[in-house]
This record gives structure tokens, C-alpha cells and sequence, in this order.
């Protein structure tokens, strides 16, 4: 049988910093006319990896955790610790909504093992014996239908805040690099779920399913927190397991980003990590031959004028003749230079007669002589 979602207007109490205890499910009568048995709940599974979601969204990753989880009472209960904003501004979000009481309901997914069928009238329509508990959520409903917007209104939470809760993630993601290994349309909807695993001593996540006709888990997509993976090693991680791979969103090279790198030293590896990720860019990008020279001249440019500009008159012919997709991969380009040219300012510990700013412009010439 398919996972099952059931919906619990809960009391929320706050016990520790950053955790909150939810009860999860009761035994009163759903408006299913379903009941739950609080004995019949299966937690080993889910004590294995004690997931709290964002909408039973198991594409993401999970908002906090379960520190505690306990039967008693004809209740399942849970004490829920939130990740940080540092570790993931949406669960911070999510926190601050729960604290305010603009949050009340949470939601479990459960697989059922065991029911028993009523008539529905002086008997519960089904009452479930035995269920393995997947995952536990946050969620909007059955509480206001309007709570959050009252919470954008109010100042809680912020319009951006308001959107990441409100309309589905788009990719690439914000703050993951994404390998994609089978189309998650051949799995059954409700089955997903998400688990950690390490590679040379670096977590990334996994997502399961189960595939149409099967019950067996089988891996779907594998995701990389881009804080970190560079988007180099990821590739090449994903590559190794025939996956698909999108790097995060950009804006990890904006302004604030170059700053902060600015005031630290790139290996060497680094460098050229950071190098081959933008060839990987180019040559994704199905650019002609004469867009290809164009974006070599960009990056001999950034190279030889080290924290220059481009002038604008350029950069809009240039934009003009490429076209607006060729632009922005383009521009993804430039900020990955830039970025290594900045960070290079601060000369490490020279090897012969070399230092990091001429070891970068001897990889990109040689990756652009490799491409003639």
C-alpha cells in the first residue's frame, strides 16, 4: 500500500533553543474518519534517520530533526530541533512562524501494515494497527489557510521567505549542486525519501524511491550542499555514477562571495577546480564556434586585466550577438575568473619561480589550446 499523509492541529511548546515539541498524531477520529492507533506505531526505520520536512518535500533538505520521538498517552510525540539560518535559512523561517503561532499543524507519513475496516457510521470507516512512521512535516493546513500571508503582512517573515514556502523550488537549486541519476516521473509519487552519505569525509544527500511496479528502494538523485562541494568535485563525483549534474545557482559568486575570497589563499587545486568547472560550462553550453572564441577572449581579457571592467558598449554587442542564454552561462564564466583572480591577490608560498596568478593563466591557456 501507498505512504499515507495525515494532518494534526497540535499545541507547539518551545523546550529548548532552536526545539519544539510537536504530538504528531492522536487517536481521535480524522476528518477521514480514520483512526490511528498510537501502540501500532513502527519508529526502528525512522529513528535510522529522523527527518522533519518542509511539506512532505523530500527533494529538499530536511528543515530540522527529531531528537526525541515517544508513544504514550494515545499520542505520538515528537521534540523537533530546527537547523540554524546559517545551515538553512528555510528552517529558520519555518521556526520563527511556529514561534509565533502563525504554524500550528504538523503532518505524518506513514506506510500501514495492519487496519480494520468500519462501517463509517458507529465504527470508525478504517482504524490502522500497525504503521511504520517515514517522515514527520510542517505544514500550513488544517491551521489558517491564510497564515501565511498574515505572516508576510505582519513583518514575520519576508516577501523572498513568503515565495520559498509558497511556489515549488526551480533548479538549478539554491543551495545545492544537483546529480540527477533516473527521472523521478519513472517512481511512484509518495515513495521518496532522503538520506545522508559521506564520500573523502564530505556528507551529500541521497533520494530513494520505489519505481513503478516495485517495492525495492532504488537511488533517484544525489544532491550536494554547494558550502561543501565545489561544483568541480561534484560533477566529477556525480560523472562516476553515470548521473546527470547541475551546479547550484550562481549567486554564491556574487559580490559577497568574491569578498570573503578576497581574504584567503586557493590552492592550486582549488584553482584549477575552479577552471575546469568553467570549461565543464562552455562545453555544456553547445556554444558555436564563434561564441566559443568570443568567451576565450572574455577570459583572456579577465586574465590580463585583473579586476577591470568590461566596457558596457562590449559587453551589449556582445550580448546582442550570442544571445540571451549564450550571455548568461557567459557571465557565469566571467565571475568564476574574477573570482580567482581576486583570490590570488595574496601570493602563498611560491614553487620555482611560479606564483598562484601565473599557475592559473598557464591552466586556462592550456585548456584553451586543447579546444582548438
Amino acid at each position: 500500500m501507498d505512504a499515507i499523509r495525515k494532518v494534526v492541529t497540535c499545541e507547539v511548546k518551545e523546550v529548548a533553543e532552536r526545539t519544539l515539541e510537536f504530538t504528531g498524531s492522536t487517536e481521535a477520529l480524522d476528518r477521514d474518519g480514520e483512526v490511528i492507533l498510537a501502540k501500532g506505531w513502527e519508529l526502528a526505520n525512522y529513528k535510522k534517520n529522523p527527518v522533519f520536512l518542509w511539506a512532505h518535500n523530500y527533494m529538499e533538505p530536511p528543515i530540522g530533526r527529531a531528537i526525541e520521538v515517544r508513544k504514550g498517552d494515545g499520542a505520538l510525540q515528537f521534540q523537533i530541533e530546527f537547523a540554524d539560518r546559517e545551515t538553512y535559512e528555510k528552517a529558520d523561517t519555518i521556526h520563527r512562524l511556529y514561534q509565533g503561532g502563525f504554524l500550528k499543524a504538523v503532518s505524518v507519513g506513514f506506510i500501514p501494515h495492519e487496519w480494520e475496516d468500519g462501517d463509517g457510521v458507529e465504527s470508525p470507516r478504517r482504524t490502522y494497527k500497525k504503521q511504520e512512521l517515514l517522515e514527520l512535516s510542517a505544514v500550513s493546513v488544517p491551521s489558517n489557510p491564510e497564515a501565511l500571508v498574515g505572516a508576510r503582512e505582519s513583518g514575520i517573515i519576508t516577501v523572498k521567505e513568503f515565495k520559498s514556502l509558497t511556489e515549488p523550488e526551480e533548479k538549478p537549486y539554491e543551495n545545492e549542486h544537483a546529480c540527477r541519476l533516473r527521472n523521478p516521473d519513472d517512481f511512484q509519487a509518495d515513495s521518496f525519501r532522503r538520506t545522508q552519505r559521506e564520500h573523502e569525509g564530505k556528507k551529500y544527500s541521497i533520494i530513494m524511491g520505489r519505481l513503478k511496479g516495485e517495492t525495492t528502494m532504488t537511488e533517484q538523485a544525489y544532491r550536494y550542499p554547494k558550502d561543501t562541494w565545489g561544483a568541480g568535485e561534484a560533477r566529477s563525483h556525480c560523472k562516476t555514477h553515470d548521473g546527470t549534474f547541475e551546479a547550484a545557482r550562481q549567486e554564491s559568486l556574487e559580490v559577497p562571495e568574491i569578498k570573503e575570497r578576497h581574504e584567503a589563499k586557493l590552492s592550486q587545486a582549488q584553482i584549477k577546480d575552479e577552471l575546469d568547472y568553467a570549461k565543464m560550462l562552455i562545453a555544456e553550453g553547445n556554444l558555436s564556434e564563434n561564441t566559443l572564441s568570443a568567451a576565450w577572449d572574455i577570459i583572456r581579457m579577465l586574465l590580463r586585466f585583473p579586476g577591470g571592467d568590461i566596457p558596457v558598449d562590449i559587453i551589449m554587442g556582445f550580448k546582442a550577438e550570442v544571445g540571451i542564454k549564450n550571455w548568461e552561462r557567459l557571465k557565469q564564466i566571467q565571475q568564476l575568473f574574477q573570482a580567482i583572480l581576486d583570490a590570488t591577490e595574496l601570493k602563498e608560498p611560491k614553487s620555482e619561480s611560479w606564483d598562484c596568478k601565473e599557475v592559473a593563466q598557464l591552466i586556462a591557456e592550456q585548456i584553451r589550446e586543447s579546444w582548438r
